[in-house]
């Protein structure tokens, strides 16, 4: 493809309204991130609110994330880039005041991209009035059902409008599946399987295949799915991406979920079933995410079993025989090269970007982010975890007051490394938020060789491990000699999100404490049985008696 001589040093922009979990969006943004910084680009994202996670997965391919509340978001021009791919209808605030100035000259070539044609999912509707009509070069869906939804926000003969077909990353192309001939082992991937397809799972383990659901081989929630774990199966029951990763792979892919579906992919449905981007519907217009899950077409779970059984081969030869057109269609580097084309080519000049209409996207847009966040907060409590700072308090004693206060970080994270700089105090207290926690991995260092006393208000402490029930964590730290310069990293998890490996470490530490007081409970009570040890206890008691008796006597 000429995609990569085309974008090799081309700057580049993603913009998507959330990272905080892996969704079709993030998906999307995430692998169009990672095949543009293979290509020789340099990738920014820019985002309203990123969950730690999820960020990590673009910032191990070196792609720089950028949220509105960040510095650095500040700094943001549209001229830095060549290319500016927005989901969700977002950009940074900085870019409306420079839309003004961009009527004529050099700018760069910006894709609006929509994945659901669903009402209810208004952030992929085109939401602000006018905005993709004055300044985009490109609109993309990710299925022609989806450009069907939305065409009544466009003109028709919009020469702009293209399809994006929701594309697979080349590592699946690259790792090309071999069919077996017989049906052994199956994987269900599905956010929302339906109760039927349950059904079906009990009879096809009832016939002797082995059956999986992603959720039950993957090691957490968040995980990725990958060509080598797609590799491992001779048919896969799934709707949505993994049709496409499994299109390109070369693996037979049976749709059916919750809006029902056409089974395995044949000559006559394929092209319908693709219109829907492989979601399951196979009718309709401009749906209702309601209305389409409540008309879906049931399937019983028997039959559903029997269709998988005996449509194996014919999806297998209808896999092999269009393997080069699935490759064509939905492996990303041509899927890209489609909607980019020639970067060299100056997109026209922007026109009807008046300060009136600026003031409108400044509005519109901080409304929008501010209902998004507060909803994303709400519906993801570890997300909000991590959106609370972490105070330091110094002071001569453990009175500290409010003048007392500096905010080291205005977002907590997992991995935390802090740095308090020497100073006129005797001990400081750190504040983890204000909701309780777990605490490992806890190492504190005074610089010039201080001693160094750390406490807290934590329920449980052992070696680095802090468990604190009650609201308010309290890390206490005190130096001798005092006011030293201290580093200290720490790992911080909210009590409803502890992954299993810190919460089995624990446990364990939990148990062998206990072990250890029960122990040492047991020492004590079988040193006071023996025989010279109870007659002490019992003189000792004896004295102190007649020492009580006699302070009474005499205030008598």
């Amino acid at each position: 493809m000429m995609t990569s001589r085309r974008m090799q040093g081309k700057r580049v922009l993603i913009t998507q309204s959330s990272l905080d979990r892996i969704g079709g969006s993030e998906v999307q943004a995430l692998e169009l991130a990672r095949y543009l910084q293979s290509v020789g680009c340099i990738v920014t994202v820019y985002a309203w609110i990123v969950d730690d996670l999820v960020g990590s997965l673009f910032a191990q391919s070196g792609v720089r994330i950028i949220t509105s509340n960040m510095v650095d978001s500040a700094d943001l021009h549209m001229t830095d880039f060549d290319l500016i791919w927005v989901q969700h209808e977002v950009l940074p605030k900085t870019f409306f005041q420079q839309l003004e100035g961009l009527g004529s000259g050099p700018r760069p070539c910006v894709v609006f991209s929509h994945m659901s044609p669903y009402r209810e999912v208004h952030l992929e509707q085109p939401y602000t009035y006018d905005l993709e009509n004055r300044i985009a070069d490109r609109i993309v869906f990710n299925s022609s059902g989806t450009l069907e939804a939305q065409q009544g926000y466009f003109s028709k003969d919009d020469s702009r409008l293209a399809i994006y077909p929701n594309p697979a990353p080349m590592s699946f192309v690259e790792k090309r599946h071999t069919i077996r001939p017989d049906l052994g082992r199956i994987l269900i991937v599905s956010n929302h399987t339906p109760s039927e397809l349950l059904r079906a799972v009990d009879s096809l383990k009832a016939r002797g295949l082995m059956v999986d659901r992603l959720g039950d081989v993957t090691e957490q929630a968040n995980s990725l799915t990958t060509p080598d774990l797609l590799d491992r199966y001779d048919c896969v029951v799934t709707i949505g991406k993994t049709v496409q990763y499994c299109l390109v792979q070369g693996i037979p892919v049976f749709i059916y979920d919750r809006f029902g579906g056409p089974g395995y992919l044949t000559a006559e449905n394929y092209e319908q079933a693709a219109r829907f981007n492989f979601s399951g519907r196979m009718e309709g217009s401009c749906p209702s995410l309601v209305d389409e899950i409540n008309r879906r077409s049931i399937i019983d779970g028997p039959t559903l079993a029997a269709q998988i059984l005996e449509g194996y081969t014919a999806a297998c030869d209808f896999q092999t025989a269009r393997h080069d057109e699935f490759i064509r269609r939905f492996a990303i580097d041509g899927a890209v090269d489609r909607v980019v084309g020639d970067m060299s080519a100056r997109p026209e000049s922007l026109t009807g970007i008046d300060k009136g209409y600026v003031d409108y996207l400044f509005r519109n847009s901080q409304m929008v982010e501010d209902y998004v966040r507060s909803n994303q907060l709400a519906n993801n409590p570890r997300l909000a975890f991590y959106r609370q700072q972490i105070q330091l308090f110094r002071g001569k004693n453990r009175a500290f007051s409010i003048d007392d206060q500096t905010t080291l970080c205005e977002s907590m994270h997992e991995e935390n490394h802090l740095e308090i700089p020497a100073g006129d105090h005797s001990i400081f207290r750190i504040d983890f938020g204000e909701l309780p926690c777990l605490i490992t991995d806890l190492t504190v260092h005074a610089a010039a060789a201080a001693k160094v006393k750390v406490s807290s208000n934590a329920s449980f402490e052992n070696a680095g491990t802090l468990f604190f029930l009650s609201a308010d964590p309290q890390l206490y730290i005190e130096t001798d000699p005092p006011g030293r310069e201290v580093s200290l990293t720490a790992r911080v998890y909210p009590l409803d999100h502890v992954p299993p490996q810190p919460l089995a470490i624990l446990t364990e530490r939990i148990r062998r404490h206990q072990d250890s007081d029960r122990a040492d409970l047991e020492r004590w009570q079988r040193f006071r049985s023996q025989t010279l040890v109870a007659l002490l206890i019992k003189i000792r008691r004896a004295l102190r008696s007649a020492k009580t008796r006699k302070k009474k006597d005499d205030r008598s």
